[in-house]
């Protein structure tokens, strides 16, 4: 029996895509545990197999799970980090958004992949989390993506004092500062101008958003600094997002950001690369001019 959970946020589109995932995997030596809440907003519509597990919203993945299935976009992946947390559990992702650097495996192309997921034909590549230490982040002190330090109800810069091991490195006077994992290289602090890394990369990259001081760029640091962080403004808050979650914080209080103890397993099939997701998704070596 393969047991697998699925994950996926509210759906208020087109309920087709999950129908057709479903329809694949209700075949024998497949367990399904689904959250109550995903159960409960397809009970009526679809015929669960006997064997359905519900599980509690709040409650950890049980370590008969073997994998996790995330339905929906990138987002929904990183989300999906927090059912598994340190369990090890691989995470697998198909696309139902846009993008899709993580979530890239289309509905259309899904048969394929779960036939390869169970004949054990694909990698486990390791993604790298970053831990952030405040009051606020007890529950999921980590991101996988980027934490993100933007300014609040102001349309003035905000001033972010970052120090790296103990040493001052730069005062940043602009819109915010993103802190990114590889796997966040090619999000939002790829279009602020930062470097893409390969997901086996060790390392942080620290991308200013519409900096006031021209000569300011990205900058690489190895996954081993301690970046500690304070930010003033005119303002008294600001905004700090740790993946999809967005907090309001009080100017001049610490951060304190390293890397996280665990890393996450996602699947990654044998046809896939990480460079031919770049060229798929930034349409690389693609001539438009015919």
């Amino acid at each position: 029996m393969t047991d697998i959970a699925l994950y996926e946020k509210s759906r208020t589109g087109d309920p087709a895509p999950l129908e057709q995932i479903l329809k694949e995997l209700f075949q024998d030596g497949i367990r399904l545990w689904l959250q109550d809440s995903f159960y409960a907003q397809w009970k009526d519509k679809v015929a669960f197999p006997q064997q359905t597990v519900i599980l509690e919203q709040a409650a950890p993945l049980p370590s008969e799970v073997q994998y996790v299935f995330a339905i929906g976009g990138d987002g929904t992946f990183l989300d999906a980090v927090s059912l598994v947390q340190e369990s090890g559990i691989p995470i697998f992702g198909i696309n139902t958004g846009r993008m899709g650097f993580l979530s890239n495996v289309k509905v259309q192309d899904f048969p394929q992949a779960l036939e390869a997921i169970m004949s054990q034909h694909f990698t486990l590549e390791k993604r790298m989390l970053m831990h952030i230490d405040h009051p606020f982040a007890n529950s999921n002190p980590w991101a996988m993506n980027d934490i993100c330090i933007q300014r609040k109800d102001s349309t003035g810069m905000i001033t972010i004092q970052v120090q790296v091991n103990g040493e001052h490195l730069n005062t940043y006077w602009s819109d915010g500062l993103i802190i990114s994992t590889p796997t966040g290289s090619t999000a939002y602090s790829l279009s602020c101008g930062g470097p893409i890394l390969t997901p086996s990369a060790e390392a942080f990259v620290l991308t200013p958003i519409a900096s006031h001081s021209l000569s300011v760029c990205p900058l690489v640091l190895p996954a081993d600094s301690q970046i500690e962080i304070s930010v003033r403004s005119r303002a008294s808050q600001y905004t700090l997002n740790v993946d999809s979650h967005s907090y309001t914080i009080d100017a001049g209080e610490k951060l304190h950001i390293c890397k996280e103890k665990f890393q996450v397993n996602t699947i990654r099939l044998q046809e896939q690369s990480f460079y031919k997701t770049l060229r798929d998704k930034l349409l690389w070596g693609i001539d438009i001019r015919n």
